[in-house]
């Protein structure tokens, strides 16, 4: 999510590069694209100090408020909203937006 969410004017990739590296430079044994079948499982087993299960973004809802159709064009979902800047497709962003 980090990656892919959250554009690189707030947090570059050679941060997050950084940032990561110093995680896993201390000895930490990262597993990506794991199914967790079992969290008991997982927790059961002791040859592990301790555990992160990282599940990624949820999915951004849409919200039913008066008037929200009305200006459809000026309402994003945050996450998405995100993700198009992360990724280049929001040319232009305006002064004052919230997420």
């Amino acid at each position: 999510m980090m990656r892919t969410q959250i554009p690189s004017f707030r947090l570059p990739e050679s941060v997050l590069d950084e940032e990561i590296s110093y995680i896993l430079n201390m000895g930490v044994e990262a597993r990506f694209g794991v199914t967790v079948e079992s969290m008991k499982t997982l927790v059961d087993d002791t040859s592990f100090d301790a555990i992160f299960v990282g599940t990624g973004a949820p999915r951004g809802r849409d919200l039913n408020i008066p008037g929200r159709h009305e200006a459809d064009r000026h309402i994003n979902i945050g996450i998405e909203w995100l993700e198009s800047v992360s990724f280049g497709h929001t040319e232009s962003i305006e002064e004052r937006v919230v997420v």
